[in-house]
């Protein structure tokens, strides 16, 4: 079946009570509230990318600044390229503040006429959350989360790739830079024997 165009709304399910705890849970792991935020469970991260490249609207905000590697952004990069949108790569290196930062900052500032036109964000800027120590609760990302705040300064969707760390053992506190989006995994959650994988996403963008 063809999903493609379909709003995370489509995606949704109701939970039920355990569930219901479990997105409790995952929600107070980031630091987010649920009056602003719900989540999608996943069979694997993975499918959380693949629910992106179906919903998000390039069409309406064409441009996909992309910072996910290999396979990981191509279908989001194939879904903006169908609607002639613009795709825009940029190298991992340059989300390293202490290395060419710069770089980033330029093209995350870089205008869109076609966004304008419609009056709303340029598009869709993704990028992995990278471990490099963990310390008992804390993880440590190789990656500043200051990018988050920055490009939604600039007119962009952010979609936060933090598969890589395991919340519940790791922690991650997005309170104060809000991503749109974030995949994620859980684990040691209550009922739960093994992790769980989650889309998280902002409410007021279910039917985007």
């Amino acid at each position: 079946m063809d999903r493609s165009g379909a709003s995370l709304a489509y995606y949704e399910r109701p939970l039920s009570s355990s569930e219901s705890q479990a997105r409790s849970a995952v929600l107070q792991g980031c630091g987010l509230k649920e009056s602003d935020y719900s989540l999608i469970f996943l069979p694997n991260a993975r499918s959380g990318l693949d629910i992106m490249a179906n919903a998000y609207p390039f069409a309406r905000y064409p441009m996909f600044l992309n910072c996910l590697t290999g396979a990981e952004g191509k279908g989001l990069t194939d879904a903006a390229e169908r609607v002639k949108g613009r795709v825009l790569a940029a190298q991992q290196t340059w989300l390293n503040l202490n290395i060419a930062g710069s770089q980033l900052s330029l093209t995350i500032r870089r205008k869109s006429s076609r966004a304008g036109a419609y009056g709303g964000p340029k598009g869709l800027f993704a990028y992995p959350l990278i471990p490099t120590v963990s310390k008992g609760s804390q993880a440590c990302s190789r990656y500043s989360l200051h990018w988050i705040s920055e490009a939604q300064r600039n007119g962009w969707h952010v979609l936060l790739d933090a598969s890589a760390i395991s919340l519940g053992m790791d922690k991650l506190d997005l309170s104060l830079h809000r991503p749109d989006y974030v995949i994620c995994n859980f684990t040691q959650l209550a009922g739960y024997s093994s992790s769980i994988s989650c889309l998280v996403f902002r409410k007021s963008l279910r039917s985007l």
